[in-house]
């Protein structure tokens, strides 16, 4: 074999060892993608489960449900959590909206 035959198989081989290396990225992109959508979609649940578990607290309960029914005499107090219930909902309703244009949370989960 010549020098030359064998610089052609060494690059030959190169080609292959690139190809090879070239789906097993393609491989790994698409893991990393389904990990990442995974954990989106774990810290949206984890967002919805804290959020009802503090509406569904009693003391919390009575400012949620003043506050949703727009009544006027509802105590300063539990208009201040209801406020801020609201903005964790605005806040949770924008990161699903920003994950869903991103890419990182599928149609259906939206």
């Amino acid at each position: 074999m010549t020098l030359q035959q064998l610089a052609n198989l060494g690059e030959f081989v190169s080609g292959l060892a690139v190809i090879a290396s070239l789906i097993f990225l393609a491989f790994q992109i698409r893991q990393n993608t389904k990990t990442v959508k995974s954990a989106n979609l774990f810290g949206n649940i984890e967002i919805w489960s804290n959020m009802l578990l503090t509406i569904s607290d009693a003391e919390h309960m009575s400012a949620y449900m003043y506050g949703a029914s727009g009544l006027e005499n509802i105590r300063p107090k539990e208009y201040t959590q209801f406020i801020l219930q609201s903005r964790v909902l605005f806040v949770a309703f924008e990161n699903q909206y920003y994950q869903y244009c991103n890419g990182s949370l599928d149609e259906e989960t939206y």
